[in-house]
Formats: structure tokens, C-alpha cells, sequence
């Protein structure tokens, strides 16, 4: 065995340990209508208890927060990996934070985006079930019912599964099983 092909080997097996990712992107219902689901969770609703507030998709993968609803959320049916999202507060809003809880709501991390512009926020932070967005600021009892209502976006809500880190007991016995065929190979020559 060659030592080109040695090197594929040793790659073929790094790729296996760390597994293969995937990524998929939040979609939500076009049309301007409040999306209920996506393929792998769902989205909050009804959080004033007075309207239809919701995620109302301005594309496939863009949306804001209908009624000017804060504390949206998305849940994950099942952990995620979420690399990253794109944010902007739109009206009435001082600053918008996307929190991200796992199964237990114990929190994982945030970010703040205080921009009308879309920032790139990324995360790639594991065990991600839950995704909630909250806003400062806001324009009060624009509906009569005494909240605080302002709108952001949200865009390109990229998540994939899980990814494992190789223990490093691992990548040492990766590394001395290659060491050994290497050297079996060089004693057979």
C-alpha cells in the first residue's frame, strides 16, 4: 500500500468518526400566513391569547413575528445542531436576542442583533430544541391591550443533526493503527 493510499484510508476513517453532516433550512409556509410546522419542529402561536400571532413567512425561509408578538419561539422535535441564522429588528425595536435552550431549558448560548439589516448570527452549538426570540424597545398598547409589540426577521435558519467530537482516546488509536499499517506495509517491501 502506498502512502497516497494510506492517506485516504486515514481520511475515510477521520470522515466515519466524525460523522457525515447535513444541513436543512427552517421553511416556512409562504404567502404571508402564519406557519404552524416545518419538517422537524414547530413554531409558537397564539402567545397573546387575543391574536393570531405567529412566524408569517415573507419567503420560504424568511418570516416575522405577526402582531408584534415577543418571546416567539420554534422547538425542534428532536436536538439539533444550529450552525446559524440571519436577524434584523424591522419596527418599533431597539435590539432583538435569540436565546437557545436544550430539552431541559437549561440555556445554551444567545446573540443580540441591534440592526435593521440582516446579521448573520452563528451558533453551532448542539442540543438545540428551542429557539426563543425576544425583543427591547417596542411601541406600547398598539393594539389596546397594553403590550409592547414591535416586529423582527428572521432568515435562513440553518440546523443539522448533533455532531460528535472524536475522543481523544479515539483519534490515538486511529493514529496507531495507521502507525502499524504503515509500518507492516514498509517491513513487507
Amino acid at each position: 500500500m502506498n502512502i497516497k493510499k494510506t492517506l485516504f484510508s486515514a481520511l475515510a476513517c477521520l470522515l466515519l468518526i466524525t460523522g457525515s453532516a447535513y444541513a436543512s433550512v427552517v421553511k416556512f409556509t409562504e404567502n404571508n400566513n402564519r406557519s404552524d410546522s416545518f419538517a422537524d419542529g414547530t413554531f409558537s402561536k397564539n402567545l397573546s391569547h387575543t391574536y393570531g400571532d405567529g412566524f408569517y413567512a415573507n419567503n420560504s425561509t424568511q418570516a416575522f413575528n405577526g402582531y408584534g408578538q415577543n418571546g416567539e419561539f420554534i422547538l425542534f422535535n428532536s436536538a439539533v445542531q444550529l450552525i446559524s441564522l440571519q436577524l434584523a429588528d424591522w419596527q418599533y425595536i431597539t435590539s432583538t436576542t435569540v436565546s437557545l435552550y436544550d430539552a431541559a431549558q437549561n440555556l445554551l448560548g444567545s446573540q443580540t442583533v441591534a440592526s435593521n439589516t440582516l446579521q448573520t448570527l452563528t451558533f453551532n452549538t448542539n442540543n438545540v430544541t428551542k429557539l426563543v426570540f425576544t425583543f427591547t424597545g417596542g411601541t406600547p398598547n398598539l393594539y389596546g391591550d397594553g403590550r409592547l409589540v414591535g416586529w423582527f426577521i428572521v432568515d435562513n435558519i440553518t440546523y443539522g443533526p448533533n455532531q460528535s467530537v472524536p475522543e481523544p482516546a479515539g483519534i490515538a488509536l486511529l493514529g496507531l493503527g495507521l502507525a502499524a499499517m504503515y509500518l507492516r506495509r514498509k517491513k513487507m517491501i
